[in-house]
């Protein structure tokens, strides 16, 4: 045989032995679900986290702020690294990192009060299915464990015990806290608790105790494009009820666990709520968040009026300041029938749950001083807004069309002042505001109440010019009118985004440079958010530098 055929085959042998190891060592995708808790409250999962990465360090927000803060830019070589370590071709952790499927399950609240302040702590477990051999997984899972409980503790030793498992438990000196670690195999489950971390095995374990087989958890994967997506999360139709009536009690200042509120919301979330979906994608030089709240179909019923939108317009933003912390936009076709259409939904209720929702909604419009919602949304029109000017501001300003003048100006009887250079602006105040705390104002067609200073800084920025279209920033503007969406939210998310990169920081151990990161703010985007009502239920999407990122690497930060 000539030499050229034998090279040939030579090549090909070559090339089906590297292909048929590259396929024994690619790393096979599995359910998560599988190893979390029937009953977690919330359940998150990643299922490629180089994906992540590349969508956080490949958006706008990192290119432009991470070297202010100390962090290197996405070089194009990490693919290839990362392409290695899948392979197993690198040392342990980066294998581990490329190849990981991550889950986190929340499996209990608690409250405790603590020097006069409200400390909400979850029970929950983070599960990482590392696709690596045992014999590499548990050296690389200590190591870093243990780096990340001194980050936490300070100097702190491992203690072992082992029960169904060979524990790990770190804790500091002083305080209840804990991080609790079992490596099994290729699986390394975190907890805060021995609890969660049993909860998790025994899921793994006995099938039938975990979330895989849970009907509307595949529904809503579907329904969320889950597979397409960097990571998503679910909440059981129950466990949403039970969120929700849990935290019902801190709306009205009280703490969770108020049996009388907490068994009114609990009896009438069931005959309203269904389950919950959160999805998140890289999207135009960000990152985007979908929520789906699935609702009876009855309620989408009678929610559908309050969805009915009106012809946007961009007015509204002639009497925004052009500087402001977050402002919402509500194009409800007509305001009082959108407010009908919410309050029928208590149509759902027994009575007395009827009338505690009744009481609520009279009380919603008290911080803008409207004792009587039904007679003001009558003598207002659509363009219906609220903004925060500043994060000093306590409340917000509500903004709404006048299209009833003499009823509004009775509504709010006063002592006028009338300033002849405001160009006919009227600014008075409110008559049961003693202590002077609440003014409104008619600016050009608008009406807006609500704190004084807030207020005043509304007027202000009218008279000088200095709203957002007379600015001249009008890409808020400009996306509120191209959006179909019938509520729209702006919101300055300057300290969200730094708040992520000190929490990136801290875990990379690196320091941020202070003067240029505190100039930061003012070229991060606001974030926005839009609410549409489907068939199903409400859908929520928000566009923003990091998305929930932002939040959930917060958390790693404090845990």
């Amino acid at each position: 045989m000539k030499l050229k055929y034998r090279l040939l085959i030579l090549v090909l042998a070559l090339i089906v032995v590297a292909a048929t190891w590259v396929a024994w060592n690619w790393p096979r995708r599995v359910d998560m679900a599988q190893y979390a808790p029937a009953d977690s409250m919330i359940y998150l999962e990643c299922n490629n986290v180089v994906a992540v990465t590349e969508g956080i360090t490949g958006s706008d927000g990192w290119k432009r702020f991470a070297a202010s803060f100390g962090l290197r830019a996405r070089q194009s070589s990490d693919r290839w690294l990362y392409l290695a370590a899948s392979l197993g071709l690198a040392p342990a952790q980066s294998v581990i990192l490329s190849r990981a499927q991550v889950a986190v399950v929340m499996l209990n609240l608690d409250a405790a009060e603590e020097n006069s302040t409200l400390s909400i702590k979850p029970e929950g477990a983070i599960i990482i299915e590392t696709h690596t051999a045992g014999w590499r997984t548990k050296p690389a899972a200590e190591a870093a464990l243990q780096q990340f409980a001194e980050r936490m503790y300070g100097p702190v030793t491992a203690k072992h015990s082992w029960e169904d498992a060979d524990y790990l438990e770190w804790s500091p000196a002083a305080g209840d806290r804990k991080i609790v670690a079992v490596i099994d195999g290729s699986l390394v489950v975190v907890g805060n608790s021995k609890r969660a971390v049993q909860k998790c095995l025994e899921a793994r374990r006995k099938p039938e105790s975990s979330l895989r087989d849970d009907a509307a958890l595949r529904q809503m994967r579907t329904k969320m494009g889950a597979a397409q997506s960097l990571t998503f999360g679910y909440v059981s139709a129950g466990n949403a009820t039970r969120l929700v009536s849990w935290a019902a009690p801190l709306l009205f200042g009280r703490e969770p666990g108020d049996s009388t509120l907490q068994q009114i919301v609990a009896r009438n979330a069931a005959r309203i709520l269904g389950s919950i979906g959160w999805s998140s994608r890289a999207a135009a030089g960000g990152i985007e968040d979908r929520f789906f709240l699935t609702l009876e179909p009855s309620v989408v019923s009678r929610l559908r009026p309050a969805f009915r939108t009106s012809q946007p317009k961009q007015s509204v933003w002639t009497v925004a300041p052009g500087k402001l912390e977050a402002i919402t936009v509500y194009k409800s076709q007509t305001p009082a029938l959108a407010w009908e259409a919410l309050r029928a939904v208590s149509g759902q209720f027994d009575a007395l749950s009827a009338v505690f929702f009744g009481s609520i909604m009279n009380s919603a419009l008290l911080p803008y001083g409207i004792e009587n919602p039904d007679r003001f949304l009558k003598a207002v029109g659509p363009d219906v807004a609220t903004l925060r000017v500043s994060p000093q501001s306590e409340g917000s300003v509500l903004i709404a069309r006048a299209l009833d003048r003499p009823a509004l100006e009775q509504m709010f009887k006063t002592q006028r002042s009338h300033n002849p250079k405001d160009g006919g602006t009227i600014d008075f105040e409110l008559a049961d505001a003693p202590d002077k705390k609440f003014a409104a104002a008619f600016l050009d067609d608008y009406f807006l109440v609500g704190g004084r200073d807030d207020v005043r800084a509304c007027v202000d920025a009218r008279i000088n010019g200095q709203t957002v279209a007379g600015n001249g920033l009008t890409k808020p503007a400009t996306l509120a009118v191209e959006s179909t969406a019938a509520i729209v939210t702006y919101s300055n998310d300057a300290e969200r985004v730094r708040g992520f990169f000190s929490a990136v920081g801290s875990l990379r151990a690196v320091s941020a440079n202070d003067s240029v990161a505190a100039t930061t703010g003012a070229e991060i985007p606001f974030a926005t958010t839009e609410t549409n009502l489907e068939d199903q239920g409400l859908d929520r999407r928000t566009r923003s530098a990091f998305g929930q990122f932002s939040t959930l690497i917060g958390l790693l930060k404090h845990e």
